[in-house]
């Protein structure tokens, strides 16, 4: 689904900026190209950049429908190729669809739905 924006708005807030948009399928329903937007923000070390990326999809999750966390990825600056995976997201047994939510390279077995 391509995902156009129809009203968006900032707010402010005692301490921080706010923003938010109402999303909207192609019109009519019509088959349309997709896209993936990269958000691209700079961290020194793996541990802050995925700590960065799991806050980002916390906030999110709940205001933007198309967001599919778990296959968040952090790459080095300069070698976008070179990724990792933020979560485990493994499809979680008898969970009717859910995955993993903890982090990529936990030890034990997967729990933690989304």
């Amino acid at each position: 689904m391509t995902i156009r924006t129809r009203r968006s708005w900032r707010s402010l807030s005692s301490d921080r900026v706010t923003y938010g948009c109402e999303w909207a399928g192609p019109p009519g329903g019509a088959e349309a190209e997709t896209f993936v937007v990269h958000l691209t923000v700079t961290t020194y070390g793996w541990d802050a950049a995925a700590d960065l990326a799991r806050e980002l999809c916390d906030r999110v999750e709940d205001e933007v429908r198309e967001l599919d966390a778990g296959l968040t990825t952090v790459s080095y600056e300069g070698d976008p190729l070179r990724q990792r995976r933020v979560y485990c997201d493994k499809r979680l047994a008898g969970e009717a669809g859910m995955r993993c939510a903890m982090e990529d390279d936990h030890a034990g077995q997967c729990g933690e739905p989304w």
